[in-house]
């Protein structure tokens, strides 16, 4: 209790032997104390004036004890009580520092310095508790205890959390006595894990520095996002999938072919894929006149468009689609063509330059025209309207007729044949026996082969039986005849070598 004082402390050896000068602003305010073994002793006192900025100084040889006041000698003491040497420093307390009154106290500074206090700083051993701010305009280093169970900057309720420095040029971060995190020279290194918000497509979880609205952020549980300028382009999720929110055309293009890739194109390629919420592949491929381009859809469907016009999706399910609109092509059934397809039946494939319907599966047509194939196995090429009946092959200029199946035509016009089969007729007119065709080879049932040209009837090949047949005006030729410049021999050999003719 009593006025704050100031002291000078010298020849101190530990808490219970040293000597204490002290300074207050009462009558007697200059007192020479010692401790020897805990217990206090006034060696004497004196009475001075205290002026602001005076220097006091206290000179201690062997029992000699001299105290000064701006260089002038106020006191002289001999004493024997502390002789050994010791440390020396400040030291503040109550005017009634003595043997009864031996405790703590709080008291305060104003225009205070240490000057040469120690060439390397000075260490204080027993700890300092601050509840105001502390600032140093030098470094503030930590001594002693530097380790992840004692970090050297830590927190009175919670000594194994704080900072330590684990070696050079290493900084991590402790808690419970654990390194949770380390900044090292080239970056962070995380032991733990890192738990950030789930942010979002402006402001993702992480982002850049430069580019605060582009990164990965969480839009969903078990979804990672990767967001470009403020909007969500890519989602990846739990299942393996990776899509864009709903859109089918999402901002931006993304090449994943170029037009050296693909062939038939139309012009320059951008082409992105794109996996949205209903589990579509959407593919687009842009060419100068096609805004909608082309695309993978889930259900087993494919789909190409064109024109200004949206596609139309073929049945799901079982069915392999490909459907284009106007100009485009379509898969249903299996089928693939040009303008609108219809398919009932599947197992057919077709592929049309004009309106078709496939009624029944196992058909391969190609057609420029109209056609209603009502019957299976059978193999089409058609120029023009017709209708095919199973089993025949039919290359055709125009429409024909195939009534049964085992026939092989080539026709340059329309043609009516009868049931039977076995034929084979190469004809440049419309029916079957033409005066008006250019050439025209017919076998029949009862197995006559020849040639006819404008009219007349020629012989066939000697080996060939029978060896003449009638036409026209019914006049017989030998096959020496000549038609177009060729004997009927070498247009019977030529027809054997092409492999028409056995």
């Amino acid at each position: 209790t009593g006025s704050n004082v100031v002291g000078l402390v010298f020849r101190y050896v530990n808490a219970s032997n040293f000597y204490l000068l002290t300074l207050s602003n009462t009558a007697a305010n200059c007192i020479l104390y010692k401790r020897v073994g805990g217990t206090w002793t006034n060696l004497g006192q004196t009475s001075i004036g205290v002026a602001a900025g005076a220097v006091w100084r206290v000179r201690a040889v062997g029992s000699n004890i001299v105290v000064y006041a701006n260089d002038v000698v106020v006191k002289i003491t001999s004493d024997t009580g502390v002789s050994a040497a010791g440390l020396c420093g400040l030291s503040a307390g109550t005017i009634g520092q003595n043997a009864t009154d031996d405790v703590g106290n709080t008291w305060q500074l104003d225009n205070f310095s240490v000057i040469n206090y120690a060439s390397s700083g000075g260490l204080v051993t027993n700890g300092i508790n601050v509840t105001g701010d502390i600032q140093a305009s030098g470094q503030i280093v930590a001594h002693g205890k530097n380790s992840a169970i004692y970090p050297a900057f830590t927190f009175a309720g919670d000594t194994n959390t704080g900072l330590y420095v684990p070696t050079a040029d290493n900084l991590s971060i402790v808690t419970g006595g654990g390194v949770r995190a380390t900044f090292a020279s080239w970056g962070l290194y995380v032991t733990g894990v890192i738990s950030p918000s789930s942010g979002s497509a402006t402001a993702p979880s992480y982002n850049f520095g430069a580019d605060t609205n582009t990164g990965i952020y969480n839009p969903a549980p078990d979804q990672l996002g990767v967001t470009v300028g403020g909007g969500l382009q890519w989602t990846f999720d739990s299942f393996g999938r990776f899509f864009t929110p709903d859109a089918l055309t999402p901002p931006g293009a993304y090449d994943i072919l170029t037009s050296d890739q693909i062939s038939n194109s139309g012009g320059d390629v951008g082409g992105f894929v794109v996996f949205n919420s209903n589990d579509y592949i959407y593919t687009q491929f842009k060419a100068p006149n096609l805004s909608d381009g082309a695309g993978i859809f889930g259900e087993g469907k494919l789909f190409f468009t064109s024109g200004e016009n949206t596609a139309a999706l073929a049945t799901p399910g079982i069915d392999f689609n490909i459907l284009a609109t106007d100009y485009g092509t379509q898969i249903g059934d299996f089928n693939v063509g040009i303008g609108e397809v219809t398919g009932s039946q599947g197992g057919g494939v077709s592929l049309y330059a004009g309106n078709s319907m496939d009624q029944v599966g196992g058909n391969v047509n190609i057609a420029a025209g109209n056609s209603y194939d009502i019957n299976g196995g059978a193999v089409s090429i058609w120029g023009g309207s017709g209708i095919s009946f199973g089993g025949a092959v039919l290359l055709e200029g125009g429409g024909g007729i195939t009534a049964s199946g085992g026939w092989v035509y080539i026709l340059g016009g329309s043609s009516e044949t009868p049931s039977s089969g076995g034929q084979v007729i190469i004809s440049g007119g419309f029916d079957g026996i033409d005066t008006y065709g250019l050439v025209q080879i017919q076998t029949s049932p009862s197995g006559p082969i020849a040639v006819f040209g404008a009219g007349g009837s020629v012989q066939a090949d000697t080996t060939i039986s029978p060896a003449t047949v009638s036409f026209g005006t019914g006049t017989t030729v030998t096959d020496d005849t000549t038609y177009a410049g060729y004997t009927i021999g070498q247009v019977v050999q030529a027809l054997r070598d092409y492999g028409w003719l056995a």
